[in-house]
This record gives structure tokens, sequence and C-alpha cells, in this order.
């Protein structure tokens, strides 16, 4: 029996070390794939390259989530089964969209048919089914048992039927109809009673998992059955070579009214140290729960010379220790290794950051750019003031090489922006301005042979023909609206073609048309080419508005990309990635057994989701200072780490709890919590840094300078440093390290 085998430490390059010298042992066969569990591309980035430059080259190494590794050892072992789960939160969301309707009369569903009684577009029965599925598949890994009893029809709770579990397990039983077996809950039990040496020829050979920061036992039973015919091997961050299990922050403390001081003394809880704490609570629940299994346990802890007030914190954390005034911490002058600072504005900010990096830059001549990480709660809000202050020409002497990722299709595909406007203008009255924007888009007016110049031109004509809404007469009465021409696209379109047949002398028209005449010799091959885009355009947002199944609303999607959009090869990805969205969609019908036809709305709002979602780049650590999103282990070692956007409001990150959540009215150790998570995150950046911890926050309101509080995470680390460390003066160094900004 071998067992789970735990190597922790508080560095990740000690970590990686010791994965890479056990990596050294070649696998029995040459072409089985080294599995290495992470939680984060860039994680994956990063630890490709550390293994590649200790080996040489990282080949045939697979790097997958726990998600993805958890599926695919169920397709190893267990036959039959299919590539594409029935039960991912995309398929399930059409799914429950498709039997909910039917359950709304039966006992217990009164609250959601109150809710969608005025749903006319379906657009709410379609928000409330994508939550469900959310909500479904959390309890599928959180709550397997659960799951099981309402397979059988046994709720979770002894005692009179609660209301609200009651119809949520009417509800999962008509999702899982017939595949009731396919369920992750129910794939677990059915791996973990087949699993035996038959087996162990399909599984691989071992297991790492290497920065993993919080794993559910669904998980962690799964791979310590595993351990008894694999090796599994665990690498992570602990940030304390202390046992901290039982430390608690003063708010968890507090917030044990019915014990008594005698009691909480008994259970043998204290702060130990105030940040490990508060921040803690992730990395805490983990290693607690993986004392619950069979784990063979080694240290890679390294000692951290506290000669810099960072490493000095990072010391404290290290050992377990929350000091005092009395310890004599007394910090050095000119020590900027740990930075706070206040700002009115996201631009501000942006501007002190670089102003700041660029003084690291000189007095250190051996900080690179790459040295540099640059994390955000809400990238998408400082991409643009990144953007703007950051590019500047490369000659220029302050020119800082960096990369934003982790942005939305929304904002990085530009392809995708513009097709969503398109799908838009079906509710839309077809203002002049509204439509003359798609001809901003490069690939939109390469298809139509325009060129940018044809804009300029195009903006007079529409506007000296009076063009200002509506499309034309029947299109004003079949919105309801008088069925008068003038001002609508025909009426400034017939001006605009009776002018180029024929002059307008004397003021004369023709039919009751008068010719706008400035349109003459090559200026008739730009009015063909715009009268072929607004008539694909009309005649397509037309057709938008008949109901279709997922199938059919695929092929058009698709359709649309070919109609509107001429791609060259440097926009090739940004085509690819929405026709995978588009097929994913159709794929959807027979998965989801979804066959009733949807109208426009539903699949605008399904769009919307999906292109809006941040998804993590694959650019991180592509050269130059890195801008991204703050996601689970993002935080892998750099000189110099910094946070933008640590405000009270922002960060940590809110998770609106849902009313009907049973997981959110009966919390558990280990289930998933968006706070504790970004405790845990600033953490982790924090551990990572080693040379500089720099943060901002928007600590002055713009309109009467009035002071805003930080994050609670960055105000604790500030009360870390206020009540433990000293200036050469003997005062307290809270002042030295925050600045606040005009």
């Amino acid at each position: 029996m071998q067992g789970l085998k735990l190597f922790a430490g508080n560095r990740l390059e000690t970590l990686v070390r010791t994965l890479s010298d056990h990596l050294s042992e070649p696998l029995a066969s040459p072409l089985a794939p080294e599995v290495i569990i992470v939680q984060s591309k860039g994680m994956e980035h990063w630890l490709s390259m550390q293994l590649a430059s200790r080996h040489g080259v990282c080949s045939n190494c697979t790097f997958p989530f726990p998600h993805t590794v958890m599926n695919r050892l169920f397709r190893q072992v267990l036959d039959g089964l299919p590539e594409a789960s029935a039960f991912e939160p995309e398929s399930m969301a059409w799914r429950v969209m498709a039997v909910l309707p039917g359950l709304l009369d039966s006992p217990g569903f009164e609250t959601l048919k109150s809710y969608l009684a005025d749903d006319r577009t379906g657009v709410k029965l379609y928000q409330l089914s994508s939550c469900l599925a959310d909500l479904f598949d959390t309890y599928l890994v959180f709550r397997p048992g659960m799951i099981l009893g309402w397979q059988s029809g046994r709720l979770s709770m002894p005692g009179p039927a609660r209301p609200v579990e009651t119809w949520q397990c009417a509800l999962w039983r008509a999702v899982s109809e017939g595949r009731g077996h396919e369920h992750p809950a129910a794939l677990r039990e059915r791996f973990l009673a087949g699993l035996g040496p038959a087996v162990v020829p399909k599984l691989p050979e071992r297991i790492s998992l290497f920065g993993i920061s919080s794993l559910p036992s669904f998980y962690l039973e799964v791979f310590h059955a595993l351990s008894r015919f694999i090796p599994v091997s665990f690498y992570l961050l602990n940030p304390c070579r202390e046992y901290w299990g039982d430390i608690r922050s003063r708010g968890e403390m507090a917030g044990m009214p019915l014990l008594r001081r005698e009691t909480v003394q008994d259970l043998h809880l204290e702060e130990g140290n105030g940040l490990l704490a508060s921040l803690g609570a992730v990395g805490r629940d983990l290693f607690d729960m993986l004392q619950e299994y069979e784990v063979c346990e080694f240290d890679a802890f390294e000692d951290v010379e506290p000669d810099t007030l960072l490493k000095s914190v990072q010391r404290d954390i290290l050992d377990l220790v929350s000091p005092g005034p009395e310890d004599g911490r007394v910090v050095k002058e000119g020590d900027r290794s740990i930075q706070v600072h206040s700002c009115h504005s996201p631009m501000r900010e942006v501007e002190v950051l670089r102003d700041s990096l660029l003084a690291l830059f000189d007095s250190d001549p051996g900080l690179r750019p790459e040295d540099v990480l640059v994390m955000s709660p809400d990238i998408e809000l400082y991409a643009p003031f990144i953007q703007a202050v950051f590019d500047v020409p490369r000659k220029d002497p302050d020119f800082l090489p960096f990369a934003i990722v982790d942005r939305s299709l929304k904002t990085s595909n530009s392809i995708a922006d513009v097709l969503m406007a398109i799908l838009d203008m079906s509710t839309s009255r077809f203002e002049a301005t509204r439509v003359l924007e798609l001809l901003e888009s490069e690939p939109l007016r390469r298809r139509f042979g325009l060129a940018e110049g044809d804009i300029t031109p195009i903006e007079r004509w529409v506007r000296e023909t009076g063009i200002r809404w509506g499309i034309d007469a029947s299109w004003k009465r079949d919105s309801g609206l008088p069925d008068y021409p003038g001002n609508t696209w025909e009426f400034g379109l017939d001006r605009m073609l009776l002018g180029y047949a024929m002059t307008s002398e004397g003021g004369a028209g023709f039919a009751g048309v008068l010719p706008y005449d400035d349109i003459e010799g090559d200026s008739s091959l730009v009015l063909g080419s715009f009268l072929s885009f607004l008539r694909s355009l009309f005649e397509r947002v037309r057709d938008f508005g008949r109901a279709r199944t997922l199938h059919e609303w695929s092929a058009l999607l698709e359709g649309l990309l070919a109609e509107f959009f001429a791609v060259e090869e440097e926009a090739a990805s940004q085509v690819s990635g929405l026709r995978a969205l588009f097929k994913g969609l159709g794929d959807m019908q027979d998965r989801a057994g979804m066959a009733q036809p949807l109208g426009l709305d539903v699949i605008r709002a399904h769009l919307k989701g999906r292109i809006g979602a941040v998804a993590e780049g694959r650019n991180f650590l592509s050269g130059g200072m890195t801008f991204c999103a703050m996601l689970p282990m993002r935080s892998v070692p750099f000189k110099v780490v910094c946070l933008l956007g640590m405000n009270h409001d922002a960060f940590p990150r809110h998770q609106r709890a849902l009313g009907f959540d049973l997981i959110g009215r009966q919390p558990r150790r280990g289930d998933c919590n968006q706070r504790n998570k970004d405790l845990y995150l600033f953490l982790e950046a924090l551990l990572s840094a080693r040379s500089v911890f720099y943060a901002s926050y928007l600590g002055q309101s713009m309109q009467d300078n009035a002071p805003i509080p930080p994050s609670v995470a960055l105000s604790t680390l500030l009360e870390h440093v206020e009540g433990a460390y000293r200036d050469g003066e003997g005062k307290p160094a809270g002042d030295r390290i925050h600045t606040r900004h005009c």
C-alpha cells in the first residue's frame, strides 16, 4: 500500500526542484505522458519552463486541471462513457431549460412559476436554468451524497421535508432521467468500486499535483484510492512550517458566542500569526483534509533571511509568530520592499504604478521587465488605462514591454464584439450612427470591399441625404410606428442612387424623390459596396425574428461569420474561437435534449455570457511585464508582485448567494467560498514576491477627497506591519509603507 505523498514547502522553486528530481526517473513507456495536475494556465506555463530549464526539454507532459483529469480517469476505467458529459454546467443549463416548464405546475414550484410568469422572451427561464445548472454542478462535487440520495428519492436531512430541497430534488430527477449513472457523483462510486489491480494498466503510471491551493474531498477520495495502486504525489505551497490547523482569526473566534472562553482554550484555538489566520482559511482546510488520509509527508521548507520588511513578514508567517512592539522589529531606512499606494482613480493608480516601476528599474539594474507581475481582480476595468499609460513608443527611454492577458472575448476579439453588435441590431431602431459604427471593423470592411478612407464620404452621404433611423416604411409599420418613409435608410439610399443616375438641376425630382448628386466616378464603387453591406445587414436582421433550434442557430451564426467578415491570418484565431463556440452551441441540442425552438433573445443572452466571461490567457509569461487577472495559483515567484484595485468594495470579490442554495444554508469545511479564495490569493501573492510587494487602491473620493478604506486583505497587512514594526525613530512603520497620492 503506497498512500499519498505530500511535499510541502514555502517556496515554489524548492518544490519544482523536488518534482524535477522525481521526474528524472523515466516512466516504463517512453510514449506514456507525464501527468502533472495544476490549477491554472499560468502555473502550467511557469512549471513547463522550469522543468525545461532543468532537463533541457519539457516534452510529453500534460498539465490537466483536476476536473479534466477526473473525467479522463472515469473514461479510462469505466466503459461506454461519452467523450463529453451531459452534466457539464453548459449542457445542464439547456437540459434544465427543457424540463423545468413542465414541472412548474407541480407542488413546490409555486415560487419559480411566479418568477417566470411574465417571461415572454424566455431570457428569465434561461438565466434561472443557468443558475440552477451551476448549483447542481456544485452539489455534484461538494455534496455527492445528497445527489445520490435524490437519485433514489431520499432527501438529505431527516425530519419534515424542506420545500426548497423538495423541488430541487424533483427537478434533479427530471434532469437526470435516463442518465443517472453518468453524472460525476455516480461515476465516482462506480470508479471506486471498480478500482483494482485489473484496471491498473488503464491508469497513468504516476500522477503529480503541483501548486494546488484547494481541492474538495470528492477529488481527494479518488486520489487517495488511486494511491494504493500508482504513485500519487502532492507538491503544495505551505505558508507555515509549523502546524497551523488550529489557528483562527480574531473574527472567527469572536463569532463563537456559544463557546465560553474556557471552551475555546480547550479547543486549543489561537491566532498564531494574524496574517495567516485571517487570509489562510483555504490552505488550512486543504492541509487539514489531507490529514484524514494516509499521507507520507516530506518537508521542503527553506529559511527566509529577514533582511527586508517583506522577508520579515514572510518569516513571521513561516514561523507562525505575531511579533509585537516589544520585539523591537525595526524597518531599515529606505526599505521599500512593501509599498501601499492610495489613489483617487484607476487611471491614477496605473500612473503611480508606472512611476514606481521606473524607480525600481533605476535602483536595481538587474531587474528586468519579465521579473514584474501585475494582477488585478478586475483586469477588464484596468486594461484601457494600462494600455494608455504603458503603450509608449519603443524608442522612448521609459519604454517597458508588457502584455495584458486574461481578457474576455468581447474585449480581446474585435470580431466577436462586432458580431454581437449585429445581433443587437434586432432591438435597435437602426440609427444611422449605430449602423455606421459597424464599418469601423476592418475585417467587415474588407469583406465588402471598403477601405478606411471610404468611411468619411459615406458618413457625409448619410448625413446630407437625411438618413436618421429605420429601414423603411414597412419596417416602421411592423414596429408599431407610423409608416412615414422620410429619414429612413430606404429614403436616403433612393436619393443616392437617383443622384448617380440623374442630376438635380433646377431642384427637379423623380417620383417624389430629390436626387443626391454628390456621387460620381469612383464614388459609385464605394456606394455599391456600401449598398451590398446594408442589404446583407437588413436581410439578416429581419430574419433574426424567427425562432430556431440550437442546431439552426449554430448554422446561422457560422453563416454570419462568413457573410460579414473577411479574415486574414492575424485574425484567424479570433474566428476559430467563435466557430468553436457556435459549434458547441449546436452540439448542446443532442447532448441536452433541447429540441424546442428558441428566440434570438435567449441566444444573445447565452453568447453575451460566454463572450463576456474572462478567459485565462495563454500569453502568460510571454516576455515583458505581465498584467493579468487574479486566479488561483497565478502567483508564481516574481521579483516584483503588484496588485491593482485592492478596494474595499472590489476585493475580496462578492459572491451573491442564491436563496435556494442548500450548501450556503449548511456550509462545511472545504466548501467553495469566493471570499476565502480571494483572501488566500492575496496571501499567495505576498509569499510569491521575492523583492517587492506593491499594492494600490482607491483611497480618496474623487468628489470630496474623503478617505476610503482599502480591501480587508490589505488592511490586515497594514495592521500587521503597524503593530509589529517600527521605524528608526521608534514610530509605527505603517506610515512608512503607506503613501497617499494627490
